[in-house]
């Protein structure tokens, strides 16, 4: 009969019992290392994955339509607002109300509703781009579709004139939208003119 015959082979006293306290305590710190390096590396592939689908998805963000109309609004904004504080607008009177983007309209319209006021009037610039009018890449834009619309006053809602337009992006500078400001203020003196007919064949008794 052997020693070990009435032994469970479970039996931790088996198991460990030949075997001494420093050698357990070395191997249960080699399993333990073994096992965090282990979770270590996997932490650092999951981590890893996620950085190249996190660069991925801010790629393909940068590349967008939208991200490309975010810029140049940015940009746009940015430009506004010293026409306000440094440029001819301000010098003359007209103080900046507001600058406001918008898409509820149409998702395929992206627009930036500059409000002002005049010393007489109160004033929207409005810059509207199409996703559909983008460069062939998307990533380009090179025409907006810009609408001034002259109120009376900022509480009436009584609109006076308005001017339609395509321009370049690279036309929209201070000077020249002073200048379609005043391309309103001359048709309306136009419109107040009397029609005096032809009168180059007319006498004057």
């Amino acid at each position: 009969m052997s020693l070990f015959d009435d032994v469970s082979p479970a039996d931790p006293d088996v198991l460990f019992g030949a075997i001494s306290t420093p050698s357990l305590i070395y191997i249960l710190n080699f399993v333990i290392i073994h096992y965090i390096y282990r979770l270590k590396n996997y932490f650092l592939y999951i981590v890893k994955k996620e950085i190249i689908l996190m660069k991925k998805i801010f790629e393909d963000f940068v590349e967008s339509s939208d991200y490309v109309i975010s810029v140049f609004f940015k940009e746009l904004e940015s430009q506004v607002q010293k026409w306000f504080t440094e440029g001819s607008l301000g010098a003359s009177g007209c103080k900046l109300v507001q600058i406001s983007n918008s898409e509820i309209m149409n998702p395929m319209q992206k627009t930036q509703i500059v409000e002002f006021l005049s010393p007489e009037n109160y004033f929207q610039l409005i810059f509207m781009v199409r996703l559909d009018e983008l460069s062939e890449d998307g990533n380009q834009i090179e025409k907006v579709h810009m609408k001034i619309k002259r109120y009376s006053d900022n509480e009436s809602n009584h609109l006076e004139r308005e001017l339609l337009d395509e321009v370049d992006v690279e036309d929209i500078k201070e000077d020249f939208i002073i200048d379609k400001i005043s391309e309103i203020d001359k048709e309306e003196d136009d419109d107040k003119e009397p029609d005096l007919g032809d009168t180059k064949n007319q006498s004057f008794e």
